[in-house]
Order: structure tokens, then C-alpha cells, then sequence
């Protein structure tokens, strides 16, 4: 009877379906692991929180354009029921905010 090696040993008994005990054990299931209620929940906060947070941001933002856009007719009229729109106002007023902020392409007619 022939001695087999010891790779020849591993390679019968993987063969043959015997696990040997040098061998490393067999990889886990790597799937993702089920949703849970806890981490549901904690989803649906987060998920709410955002679109709490745009609501106010784009309200904020909407009452703020107002308050500017009323400021500028308010200082074109001084007083008068009629503006003379002056673009020179407009133009200053454009160049020394985007100093400040930098250029916001939505608002690129304001610099025409």
C-alpha cells in the first residue's frame, strides 16, 4: 500500500466530501443582512429630517428674494408711485455682491 502526500490526502478528501480539520473553513454568507425595524425607523427620520430641511431652506430663500426684490424697487422709487429703473444701481449693486458672495449663475441678469 503507497503513502500519499499530504496534498494528495487534501485533494482525496475533498474529493470524497470529508472535511479535513487543516483546511479553512468555508467563506459565511456575504449577503446583506435583513432590514430591520430599528434601522427602518432610523431611515424614515433622517429621510424627514432632509426634506424638512430643503422645505425651510427653499422657503427661507423664496422670503429672502422677496425682502431684496422690494428693497431695490423701494430705492428705485424713493417715494414715487413709478421707478425710473436706472440700470447703473443694478449693475453696482451686482458687482459689489458678487465680491461678497461670488457669481450665482441663476442670477446672471442682474450683471447685463
Amino acid at each position: 500500500m503507497s503513502q500519499l502526500s499530504d496534498e494528495q490526502n487534501k485533494n482525496v478528501s475533498k474529493t470524497a466530501g470529508i472535511k479535513n480539520t487543516d483546511d479553512k473553513p468555508a467563506p459565511q454568507n456575504t449577503a446583506a443582512p435583513a432590514l430591520t425595524p430599528l434601522y427602518t425607523e432610523i431611515v424614515q427620520l433622517l429621510e424627514t429630517a432632509r426634506a424638512k430641511v430643503l422645505t425651510t431652506i427653499n422657503t427661507t430663500m423664496t422670503q429672502t428674494y422677496y425682502q431684496i426684490g422690494k428693497l431695490i424697487v423701494e430705492n428705485e422709487q424713493n417715494g414715487k408711485s413709478r421707478a425710473e429703473y436706472g440700470k447703473e444701481t443694478l449693475k453696482n449693486l451686482s458687482k459689489q455682491l458678487t465680491e461678497k458672495y461670488g457669481k450665482d449663475s441663476q442670477n446672471e441678469t442682474l450683471n447685463e
